[in-house]
Order: structure tokens, then sequence, then C-alpha cells
């Protein structure tokens, strides 16, 4: 089971690299993406999911593309 730092950071990799696919959007579309996804305070959801799916027996593999 991850600590919620650890939670965080994972997710936030997975969002970063999920967003560097989407470079094919105009710039400035891109921009406010990666400013409003990437603001602080958003990622409660994303890891009260993780560690419930965890604790349930589910695989971190196939919870992690419903967190991001």
């Amino acid at each position: 089971m991850y600590d919620a730092k650890t939670a965080k950071e994972l997710i936030e990799q997975k969002l970063d690299l999920r967003m560097q696919q989407a470079d094919r959007y105009n710039r400035t579309v891109w921009e406010a993406m990666q400013y409003s996804l990437m603001a602080g305070g958003k990622r409660i959801r994303p890891v009260l999911l993780l560690w419930t799916g965890l604790s349930l027996g589910a695989d971190e593999q196939d919870l992690l593309p419903f967190a991001q």
C-alpha cells in the first residue's frame, strides 16, 4: 500500500505521460490543459481510488487509468 505522497507522485507521473501524448493540440489549449491538470490540490479522488482498489485486491495497472 502506498502512502499519500507516493500515490500522488505515481498518479502525477502517469498524468505527465498522458500530457506528453497530447502535444498535437494547439499550444494555447495544451498550456491551459497542463496548467489546470497539474495544479495542486486535485489528487484526493485519484489517491482514494488507488487506495480503495488496492485494499480490495485490484491490480495497480488496472486502477491507474481511472485515477488519471
